[in-house]
């Protein structure tokens, strides 16, 4: 059986701060567990698994800002195999970098592929 964390609000008053908090900064909330991976120093390349829901997509956006913030010199490619997906990391990841950054971006995975190795035959 899963152990699930709910918080239970003391007022109405922090209820309706919950409540009025914008849905794009819900979007990309990050819970302190998670911030360890994303801030970790890997030598390597890392994996992150878990079933639906459990914040692996929110995971690799907040490592692709946190990739791109602290290594400007540095390009970034944050890969889907959606191009929906592509869409909204896309915009989520401009709401969590402060500046404008042309070298982080999004990408479906076979468009990126196709655009480092066009395919001949």
């Amino acid at each position: 059986m899963r152990l699930r964390r709910f918080r239970i609000m003391k007022n109405i008053e922090e209820l309706a701060l919950a409540l009025d908090y914008p849905w794009e900064r819900w979007a990309v909330f990050l819970h302190p567990e998670q911030r360890k991976i994303v801030e970790k120093n890997f030598n390597g390349p890392a994996r992150v698994s878990g079933t639906a829901g459990t914040g692996k997509t929110i995971v690799a956006l907040h490592r692709a800002a946190h990739l791109a913030r602290g290594n400007p010199q540095a390009r970034v490619l944050l890969t889907t195999f959606s191009e929906p997906l592509a869409n909204v990391l896309r915009a989520k990841l401009r709401l969590l970098l402060t500046v404008n950054l042309v070298w982080a971006s999004v990408s479906r995975c076979t468009r990126w592929m196709q655009s480092a190795a066009p395919c001949t035959s």
